[in-house]
């Protein structure tokens, strides 16, 4: 099983936060910074391996940008309903 940790810690809003993904997740460059795209790329990770996301130091960020962390966590949610080979972690300390 692949890992990839997606550290919230540094990401301060919308912009920062698609940035961190499209570079942990090795999005295309045609990534459209919206939660489409993320969709999208979350739709094809993986393949025949499975996949594992972690988020950690989830704290600060959830609870600044509570609806946007809301948003992030349904897609996150859908994809994996959608992807079996996809994973996905929580760690909100």
């Amino acid at each position: 099983m692949k890992e990839i940790v997606i550290d919230c810690g540094p990401i301060q809003n919308k912009k920062t936060m698609h940035k961190c993904l499209a570079e942990r997740l090795n999005a295309p460059d045609y990534y459209g910074n919206n939660f489409d795209a993320l969709s999208d790329v979350l739709s094809d990770i993986g393949g025949s391996e499975r996949v594992m996301i972690v988020f950690k130091n989830m704290s600060d960020f959830l609870n600044d940008n509570k609806k946007l962390c809301a948003k992030l966590i349904r897609v996150l949610a859908e994809a994996e309903e959608e992807n079996e080979y996809l994973s996905v972690w929580f760690d909100v300390k």
